[in-house]
This record gives C-alpha cells, sequence and structure tokens, in this order.
C-alpha cells in the first residue's frame, strides 16, 4: 500500500491534523500512517481513528513520502537523525516544532539528510471543537510572529532581551502624531532588523484620538506580496 502523509509523533497536535486532513479530503484514511512511542498508545490511537498506527519512526519516514514531525522540540534531533537513514529528495520534510525547522539539517548529527526538502507548516495549530487543524498561510504565520515580535516588551524575553520593544511606552509617551510615527517608525525597522523574519516595513500610519493609537503597517517579505498589519493601543 502507498501511503501520502505519515505523522510522526500523533500525540494532541499530530492527531488532530491526520483526523482533519481525512475528514476534509485532503487524503484518504488508508493513506495516512502515524507512529507513537507505547503500543498501548498505538493500540488506542488505531482504534479511535481508524489509522493505521506503528511504534517505529523510522517505518513512517521510508513509507511516506511527506512526514509531519510532530514531536517536542526537545527532541526533534533524536527524532531527525533516527529517521535520516530513509530521508532524501523524495521526502517532504515538515515540523511543527517552533524553532527547529531552519535547523533540522543541523541537528541530525547521526545522519546525513542529504538535500530533502525541508519547510514548516505549524507551530502548535489552532483547533477547532472538531479537533481538526487550520492550516495558516504563509502570511498568517509572519503577521502571528510580527504581533508575539512587537508585542513583547523589554526585559520580558529573558534570554533575547534586545528583542523588547517599545512600541506600548512611546504610545503613551509621545503625544504628538508626527513624532509618534517617526519614532514608531524607528522602533519597528529596529526590531525587524533585528529579528530573523527577513520582513521589511514599507509604510508606517499612525490615527491618534483621545483615547486610541492605531498603527498601520504595509510590510514585505520575500515569497510572500505585500500585507498589512494593524496595531490598536487604548490610552487610559
Amino acid at each position: 500500500m502507498g501511503y501520502e502523509l505519515g505523522i510522526i509523533g500523533a500525540g494532541k497536535i499530530g492527531e488532530a491534523v491526520a483526523v482533519g486532513a481525512v475528514a476534509r479530503g485532503f487524503v484518504a484514511k488508508e493513506k495516512v500512517l502515524l507512529s507513537v512511542r507505547s503500543e498501548r498508545h498505538r493500540a488506542e490511537l488505531e482504534a479511535r481513528t481508524g489509522i493505521r498506527t506503528v511504534t517505529d519512526n523510522l517505518v513512517v519516514a521510508r513509507e511516506c513520502p511527506n512526514i509531519l514531525l510532530a514531536v517536542k522540540p526537545k527532541t526533534v534531533a533524536e527524532v531527525v537523525a533516527q529517521i535520516s537513514p530513509a530521508l532524501g529528495p523524495d521526502k517532504l520534510l515538515v515540523s511543527t516544532a517552533a524553532g527547529k525547522v531552519s535547523r533540522l539539517t543541523k541537528t541530525a548529527t547521526a545522519g546525513d539528510l542529504g538535500s530533502h526538502r525541508t519547510t514548516a507548516v505549524l507551530s502548535g495549530p489552532a483547533l477547532t471543537d472538531a479537533g481538526e487543524a487550520v492550516l495558516a498561510t504563509d502570511a498568517d504565520l509572519v503577521r502571528s510572529d510580527l504581533y508575539l515580535l512587537l508585542s513583547t516588551g523589554k526585559t520580558e524575553r529573558v534570554m533575547r532581551p534586545h528583542m523588547g520593544s517599545m512600541l506600548s511606552s512611546l504610545v503613551y509617551s509621545v503625544a504628538d502624531a508626527s513624532t509618534l510615527k517617526d519614532e514608531i517608525s524607528a522602533e519597528i525597522s529596529r526590531l525587524l532588523a533585528a529579528s530573523n523574519l527577513g520582513v521589511t516595513l514599507l509604510s508606517c500610519a499612525v490615527a491618534v484620538d483621545e483615547r486610541t493609537v492605531l498603527v498601520t503597517l504595509q510590510l514585505a517579505r520575500p515569497g510572500i506580496p505585500q500585507f498589512d498589519l494593524a496595531l490598536n493601543y487604548a490610552r487610559l
């Protein structure tokens, strides 16, 4: 039987992706192969979903052309090294582990990944009531990263204090709209330059009234059409 999708680490995220993909008709149930750690979990998951489940990650890597790593970030290196003998240019390797995808080829110290394709689509999917995974577009993912980058204040990121944003303090301390626009543009440009998002600020518009400050940004990134981002601050 030829499988189309393999999911290594069929916990909450992995199971949600599998169930959602089957329910939405993206892939037939018999074309999905899952892997988990324990035999007990394997039997329970297979009985509940009707999707074949194994306890050997390498089986999934060998049988499936499209592989989703839905494991915890701390185990990515171990799993990639384990399955690396089965990876090659005909494999699509996807990870849900935040911050790990760009390092996949560096973490596989026990094997050579070769020239397989690597990409990322998820870092904790939004789950619906039906237990399905809602996949985001590239622009949605970049917006999510930008909101995190721009809303995190100074000292909030202990390991990367230089990434802290001054936007909130600027909104409350600068009254003039023109000056505020210049200050906000400079701060956002600084944050983008210090990040690895590859995003460029094209324009910044600031609207101020007695209670709110609305910041509208136009941004661009290679491979993604120009997109907008709106930030709304309450001046209490």
